[in-house]
């Protein structure tokens, strides 16, 4: 049995991130309203227990393995944050058996995970997309995702102060595939409204079409950027 719940997790969370080469640590910057606004939302799920899959690894795959998910696909690089949950796991006695640990790219792991899940009939109720941040990561990560997320499901955008997330969290605002159902501010969460595995074609999207329809009226709707 586990040393701590959820609830005590969520008061005290670890720090085990580290951007300066460890120098410091932090817990990652996902807020505890985020938190609880995720424990809510997988208990509505119809699936039991929950199968999440996240881009990233860090205090949300903790908090999905206190909450009951299985699987919790999580995908993440760095073998040393890897060590890091691992032990705190140990400390504190975290059944880590449904955790499936991926320690490679998102990039490379997503579409043969995609494929597996898929050909079992294995569709996610909750997906996270907090992984790496550029381009085309992000992207990436959300088109093998999507295709992974079963009609209903919840799909998770985090850091959308940066432009890459943001520029996907403006894309899915404008789709009818998916509903905004909760603005946290640092992080967006939305309900997919479709069964379908893609995002379907270029017209069927307000965003590219709104954004396609104000390059038609600068002097030069060729150009990157306006300069005008």
């Amino acid at each position: 049995m586990a040393m701590i719940d959820f609830d005590e997790f969520l008061k005290n969370r670890p720090a085990l991130h580290s951007w300066d080469g460890g120098i410091t640590y932090n817990d990652g910057g996902i807020t505890a309203e985020t938190f609880l606004c995720i424990r809510d939302l997988l208990a509505q799920t119809p699936t039991r227990p929950p199968f999440v899959i996240e881009t990233g690894a860090g205090a949300t795959t903790i908090a999905f393995l206190l909450l009951g998910c299985s699987p919790v696909v999580t995908i993440a690089p760095d073998q040393a944050l890897w060590d890091r949950i691992d032990q705190y796991l140990a400390l504190n006695r975290i059944a880590s058996t449904s955790l499936v640990r991926v320690v490679d790219y998102s990039e490379f792991a997503l579409p043969r995970l995609c494929e597996q899940y898929r050909q079992r009939g294995q569709l996610a109720d909750f997906g996270l997309i907090d992984g790496a941040h550029e381009y085309p990561a992000v992207f990436t990560d959300f088109c093998y995702i999507n295709a992974l997320l079963m009609e209903g499901g919840h799909l998770a955008i985090d850091d959308v102060q940066l432009h890459s997330p943001k520029e996907l969290a403006r894309f899915l605002s404008r789709s009818s595939d998916f509903v905004l159902v909760a603005d946290l501010k640092k992080s967006l969460i939305f309900r997919k409204t479709t069964g379908r595995p893609l995002v379907g074609n270029f017209s069927s999207h307000r965003y590219l079409t709104e954004m396609t329809d104000q390059y038609a009226r600068l002097p030069d709707p060729y150009a990157l950027f306006d300069n005008g």
